[in-house]
């Protein structure tokens, strides 16, 4: 249903300016100065029927022009030894955001999308750090991250649709020899900042756990290997996602594999 043939021809430009400040041996400030442009998709542009992965009817915008930002953002960064940490702020303003916005309404008993352009800003956190906390049979390191966005329409001050929340993790790394194991726990937050036309999401941990054992044989370097996920099987739920009321992300799952590179 895309109607006569149309064509749309688009040049796009993006650069940046970034600088670097040490302070002394452990500390330096990082700044980065972003202007970006994206040409819309052809989908954005020309959809006009049912998307069936997203499960929902798609029409495009042919009046789209490029998507511009300007944005910065600021990083503290750490190390000492084997320890290291950072924390980096940004903000972003855009001119035109192209997202994809539920309407209300349905055609052919699905949800319409439309691809919209508005003026938005977006601005957040994000921190991580590595911890070397024992080495002495083997190392073992501690891992920990956070990050946080917040994205609003400027004209109206309303959320944007499908906004991460918050999310906080910690992990340990061990590593002896050809065997290492790895743990980590994400918790995301619950997502209620959100477009008059989308659910709210629920918070939720999982729990994921690694053991690997490295080997060589004739210049072939093997990884044997088994994962588990979402360990405590919890019901999680991706806001980023379209399919999110329908789709959770996947309970308790197991893999055992072996992998060759050469």
């Amino acid at each position: 249903r895309f109607g006569a043939a149309q064509a749309r021809k688009f040049s796009a430009n993006s650069g940046a300016l970034g600088a670097l400040y040490t302070f002394n041996q452990n500390f330096g400030l990082a700044a980065n100065f972003s202007h970006t442009q994206r040409v819309p998709t052809y989908a954005e542009l020309f959809a006009n029927g049912r998307h069936v992965a997203t499960g929902q009817f798609e029409v495009g915008d042919t009046t789209l022009s490029k998507e511009k930002s300007n944005g910065v953002d600021l990083q503290l960064r750490w190390r000492s030894g084997q320890h290291s940490a950072s924390i980096s702020g940004f903000y972003t303003r855009f001119e035109n955001y192209i997202a994809l916005i539920r309407s209300g309404q349905e055609q052919e008993e699905l949800p319409e999308g439309v691809f919209s352009a508005v003026k938005a800003e977006f601005h957040g956190f994000e921190a991580e750090g590595k911890f070397r906390i024992y080495e002495k049979k083997g190392n073992l390191n501690l891992n920990l991250r956070a990050d946080y966005v917040r994205a609003k329409n400027s004209d109206t001050g309303e959320p944007l649709p499908r906004i991460t929340p918050m999310r906080l993790g910690a992990g340990l790394d061990y590593q002896l020899g050809k065997f290492s194991a790895k743990l980590d726990v994400a918790h995301s937050f619950k997502q209620d900042r959100i477009d008059a036309n989308e659910l709210s999401t629920s918070a939720y941990t999982l729990t994921n756990a690694k053991l690997n054992y490295h080997f060589t044989t004739q210049s072939i370097h093997w990884d044997a290997y088994i994962k588990g996920n979402n360990l405590f099987n919890q019901e999680a739920r991706t806001h980023t996602s379209i399919l999110k009321e329908i789709a959770p992300l996947p309970g308790r799952g197991f893999l055992v594999g072996v992998r060759a590179n050469f």
